[in-house]
């Protein structure tokens, strides 16, 4: 019993009773614990029981579920998706390959199977099972081969071990073939000598010359068979797989290999593998041969990985690869090399865009983070002069000439203007950095609504402006929000609107109910913006540049806040204009707090 395999479990699927016995003892003599299932189904009900395998051994042809399905079904669950898969199979047909590459496989055993291959084959597996887990980037390939089409999901260790799989297989089968050969010529001399008494010797050489007919037919066939599957593998494959001997000579190269590096498949069959693709460091400096990690390998005999390499292209441009290096063996020696390899480079642009994205909000955490503390810097020497202006304008330190009122009333118009921005600014910063949180209560909606109109009825009668307000009956009714920032929104909006119109003109506030949400717009008949202006409107200290707003003050800070405090309720906003006919700005904001949560999360 080998004791390095106690504690593993393997899990046979075989609805054969005789051959399910002779693996169990089998795999139990070795050192494994055993489960054991008659097919496809019963082998899900036991994993989703307590049975956690380390390797599968399941048979293809079964009743209920055939092996290909179950390992479909056990690729999909997240718990066996790496779990080693050997299928039992007769390799009769060269779509067994595609099948099992298809289904997500990891190794072929062919019936009858020889004891000490099939746990030679299981060590294998299982020693190999680290690397396999790191081992995760996947290309998806259609294949049409036979009149049917087969989608593939191939990882390379995958592909390796199905190809040095498929290749063992029929090696140890040619083994048997003349092996059973070797039988049959003995046999054939011992009736030779039986009946060599009674036929003539014209039978007997007709007899040699058709077993030799025999074995030559028989070993065509399996050349045949094994060239076929070998074709299928590096043509399913969607990731570069190159072949090189002992010397790095390049032996064979699949259509995406040959893809990658810009060249046709047969330009490459002969070149030397380092002097072609991998002469070169990612800076460009010279990579000599005897430092090659992949030649190393190869002439250690070990795999080798690498992930922060480049090849070359035929045209001299690189592009970044990972890659996998895989001495090959027959009889025990080492005879080239397997390099499976894969193009990187959207990976590590979707790498870069991500440390960028990261590195502009920590910078926009900062500039928030100053704007706040900057601003409740300024605020309190600011109260202090608003305050003291005010008690001079109520004289109450004394009183005041007309020119002194003129200048105090300056002062305190200036201050209160600048109070308002830094609160603005204040606002802004909480809401970008995420410190501002909503009060939600439930209010009448046409009571903000009239409140926020009556802010600005005296402006509007000082300039002829026509204001209304329009509800509809859907509207009328009670919404749950934070009432202050829904008026700082609606006080932006209008201040706008009265601001951009010329006298005479008309601003109309209006609500209507969609669903679970309220649509509420300030429509004026104002300057209007230009189409092209539209789409940094809502940007921070964004100011339009046109004739019709030189003449206009502004800070740019109201509508960039009122779009977050819109987005922080759950809502959005947008502007429908035409320059020089007016703007409607038109915002949408949840009923009820269940709403808001919900529109968030979205």
């Amino acid at each position: 019993m080998d004791n390095e395999n106690n504690g593993k479990m393997i899990l046979i699927v075989e609805d054969s009773p005789t051959q399910l016995l002779q693996l169990q003892y089998m795999l139990e003599k070795a050192g494994f614990q055993v489960a054991a299932a008659v097919n496809g189904k019963e082998a899900l009900r036991l994993l989703e029981g307590e049975v956690r395998p380390t390797l599968i051994i399941s048979d293809i042809q079964m009743p209920e579920m055939d092996g290909y399905e179950f390992c479909k079904q056990l690729r999909a669950d997240e718990r066996f998706k790496l779990v080693p898969v050997i299928l039992l199979t007769s390799l009769s047909d060269p779509k067994d390959v595609i099948r099992g590459l298809e289904c997500g496989a990891d190794n072929f055993i062919a019936k009858p199977y020889e004891e000490k291959a099939l746990i030679n084959r299981i060590r294998y597996l299982l020693s190999n099972f680290e690397l396999r887990k790191n081992a995760k980037a996947e290309m998806g390939i259609n294949v049409f081969f036979s009149g049917e089409n087969f989608f593939i999901t191939a990882e390379r260790l995958q592909i390796l071990d199905l190809l040095l799989s498929t290749y063992e297989n029929a090696y140890h089968q040619n083994i048997e073939l003349i092996e059973t050969q070797n039988k049959l010529k003995d046999l054939n001399e011992q009736l030779e000598q039986e009946v060599s008494r009674r036929t003539a010797e014209l039978i007997t050489t007709n007899k040699r010359l058709q077993s030799e007919l025999v074995e030559r037919w028989q070993a065509e066939v399996t050349i045949q068979k094994l060239k076929k599957q070998y074709e299928l593998i590096l043509q399913a494959a969607g990731e570069g797989i190159i072949g090189q001997d002992l010397e790095g000579n390049i032996t064979f190269v699949n259509p995406a290999a040959a893809e990658m590096l810009g060249c046709a498949t047969n330009e490459l069959i002969g070149l030397n593998g380092h002097a072609t693709w991998h002469h070169s460091r990612p800076d460009g400096s010279p990579f000599p041969a005897k430092e090659c990690p992949i030649l190393q390998a190869c002439k250690e005999g070990r795999i080798c990985n690498g992930s922060d390499d480049v090849f070359w292209q035929r045209d001299g441009t690189s592009f970044p690869v990972e890659y996998v290096a895989t001495p090959v063996q027959v009889d025990g020696h080492i005879t080239g090399m397997v390099i499976i390899f894969g193009d990187i480079t959207e990976r590590k642009k979707l790498r870069h865009a991500e440390i960028a994205r990261i590195a502009a909000d920590t910078a926009n955490k900062a500039k928030s983070d100053f704007l706040a503390n900057m601003s409740h810097e300024l605020r309190t020497p600011l109260n202090s002069i608003i305050g003291f202006s005010d008690v001079l304008q109520e004289q109450m330190a004394g009183e005041l000439n007309e020119q002194q009122e003129e200048y105090v009333n300056y002062i305190l118009t200036s201050g209160k203007h600048l109070l308002s921005l830094i609160n603005d600014i204040l606002d802004l910063s909480k809401v970008e950095s995420g410190k501002m949180e909503l009060d939600p209560s439930p209010f009448l909606l046409p009571e903000a609504l009239n409140g926020a109109l009556s802010m600005f009825k005296e402006k509007a009668m000082k300039h002829g402006l026509s204001l209304t307000l329009e509800i509809e009956p859907d509207a009328d009714t009670q919404i749950e929000a934070d009432k202050r920032k829904l008026k700082q929104i609606l006080f932006n909006l209008l201040s706008n609107a009265v601001k951009f119109t010329p006298d005479g003109g008309a601003v109309r506030l209006g609500a209507v109910r969609e669903g679970d949400f309220f649509k509420i717009s300030v429509t004026d008949t104002g300057i209007g913006i230009r189409q092209e202006d539209t789409a940094r409107l809502f940007h921070a200290f964004a100011q339009l540049e046109s004739p019709y707003t030189k003449d206009y003050e502004g800070t740019g800070l109201g509508l960039a806040l009122s779009k977050k405090l819109v987005k922080l309720h759950g809502g959005k906003i947008w502007v429908e204009s035409e320059e020089g006919k007016g703007s409607s700005f038109i915002f949408t904001i949840p009923a009820r707090q269940s709403v808001q949560i919900e529109a968030a999360q979205e």
